[in-house]
C-alpha cells in the first residue's frame, strides 16, 4: 500500500453524538445489475445468513477493490457500506466498504 492509500485506510465520523471509526476494507466501482443477471450484487448483501455468506461477500468486495487496503473482516464483524452514483458505466456505483475497528 502506498502513502496515499494508507492515508485513506480509515474513516472517522460522528453518529448520534458518538465518535465512530472504521477501517477501509474495499473501495470499488460496480453497477446495478438486471434481475436476470446471476452475479454477486453488493446492494443485496445486508445481513449475512451464515459464515459462508459473509465470507462470500468479503471475497467479492476484495476481488473488486481498486487496491489492497490490508484490512480483512471475520464473521461477526460489523460492516458499513457507502454507495454513490458513478458514471464509468450506465447505472454505475462507487462503493466503499469498511469494518468497525
Amino acid at each position: 500500500m502506498n502513502k496515499a492509500e494508507r492515508c485513506h485506510a480509515a474513516m472517522d465520523y460522528r453518529r448520534q453524538g458518538l465518535n465512530c471509526s472504521q477501517c477501509l476494507l474495499a473501495a470499488f466501482r460496480d453497477r446495478v445489475y438486471y434481475k436476470t443477471e446471476n452475479c454477486f450484487k453488493f446492494y443485496q448483501f445486508i445481513d449475512a445468513a451464515d459464515e459462508a455468506d459473509f465470507n462470500n461477500a468479503i471475497s467479492n468486495f476484495r476481488s473488486k477493490a481498486l487496491y489492497d487496503t490490508g484490512v480483512t473482516a471475520a464473521y461477526g464483524d460489523k460492516l458499513i457500506t457507502l454507495v454513490t452514483c458513478a458514471y464509468h458505466v450506465e447505472d454505475g456505483r462507487f462503493v466503499v466498504v469498511a469494518r468497525k475497528k
